[in-house]
């Protein structure tokens, strides 16, 4: 009775695993390539959350419960009468467990699922992920005072003041399970649930903004990017990007793998760094591209000025860095989620204060 099951099961997970492993290889460095045009994108998600995003980021409260579940089901399995009618039960049945037992594997060993199925016709889910991100945050004693808009800007990746204020208008930020204004000050222990709605699809207009080209020819483009703009169109940044200045020039002569919303990108840089970027005109371009960047034959050099210096004046960094728990604006070394990331320097002049280093290869 448990031989069939638990063969189905074993090549379900052996599939779900080996997809990931393709995703997390191909995928992960370009983040979104269309599949079927119009119809499914593939865009690489880390879930670190259930369905809805709930519990993000508590990994052994999700193992724990996943478990459980899957004990109840395997139970329920067992208890189900042996009649042909009740097949399809045990094979929805024997689905679930694996699905479940996949994203098992994925948050021991890597602290997230991997999900890169995405609808394109379609607002829906990125499998496994939910329409919509969601956070809690409780105020310190440190806290007490600040407004809550003041506080969430700070706390929430990419996500600007005013765009907190409109989430708050829009009732998907709760404070103590209530509504509250942007001016509302925070006391010690409050709790703030905040749900951060997918981005609806929006028209990408070309826009007139100058460019600074560096070099062009019928494959690729390569743009020194200024400080302060934003490379793609994102919450809170819809127009004056990279992207709309790409399409004003470029027309139609921009690579579709990343779909509509980044044509051309193959890889960013922050809005406040300044530096070299390299757009994809076609797609064996952008294909190529990617797969340079994937493997590393790509160096990306950054001059940076460096608070504090250093005792060596060259050297190497391999350390693992993802979001800063405390705070998920910046960058940190963790050993908890966190990318592999070499960095090599070399200090070019030692200030007063402050040394000028080389970066290579850094992790965004």
């Amino acid at each position: 009775m448990w031989i069939w099951p638990a063969a189905a099961a074993a090549i379900l997970i052996l599939l779900d695993q080996g997809t990931k492993l393709l995703a997390l290889e191909w995928l992960k460095p370009i983040e979104n390539a269309v599949a079927v045009p119009g119809l499914l994108d593939l865009t690489f998600v880390e879930n670190r959350g259930v369905a809805f995003g709930m519990f993000s980021g508590q990994r052994w409260l999700i193992l724990a419960l996943t478990g459980a579940i899957v004990g109840v089901l395997v139970y329920y399995y067992k208890k189900l009468p042996a009649e042909k009618e009740y097949r399809w039960v045990r094979c929805a049945l024997v689905m679930i467990v694996s699905g479940a037992v996949g994203n098992i594997i994925d948050r021991i060993f890597r602290g997230y699922v991997v999900d890169f199925f995405d609808f394109a016709f379609m607002d829906w889910y990125v499998f496994n992920v939910a329409d919509m991100e969601y956070f809690t945050f409780a105020a310190e004693k440190e806290d007490a005072g600040q407004r809550i808009d003041v506080f969430l800007a700070e706390n929430l990746e990419n996500l600007s003041r005013s765009g907190v204020q409109k989430l708050l208008e829009q009732g998907h930020i709760r404070l103590n399970g209530g509504s509250a204004k942007a001016n509302t000050r925070l006391r010690e222990k409050d709790v703030m649930d905040v749900e951060i709605p997918e981005v609806k699809e929006t028209e990408i207009l070309p826009e007139n903004i100058p460019l600074d080209i560096l070099y062009e020819d019928e494959d690729v483009i390569v743009i020194n990017k200024p400080q302060g703009m934003v490379v793609h169109p994102a919450p809170g940044h819809t127009s004056g990007t990279l992207v709309n200045a790409l399409l004003f020039h470029c027309g139609d002569e921009l690579s579709g793998i990343n779909g509509e919303k980044r044509p051309g990108i193959v890889h960013r840089i922050d809005k406040d760094t300044s530096g070299v970027l390299v757009a994809a005109k076609t797609n064996a371009a952008h294909q190529s591209l990617a797969a340079q960047l994937a493997e590393h034959s790509i160096t990306r050099k950054y001059n940076a000025i460096v608070f504090n210096g250093f005792t060596e004046d060259e050297g190497t960094v391999d350390r693992p860095i993802g979001r800063n728990p405390q705070d998920r604006k910046k960058m940190a070394i963790t050993e908890k989620g966190g990318r592999r990331a070499v960095t090599h320097y070399r200090v070019l002049e030692r200030l007063e204060r402050f040394v000028e280093r080389l970066r290579e290869e850094q992790t965004h």
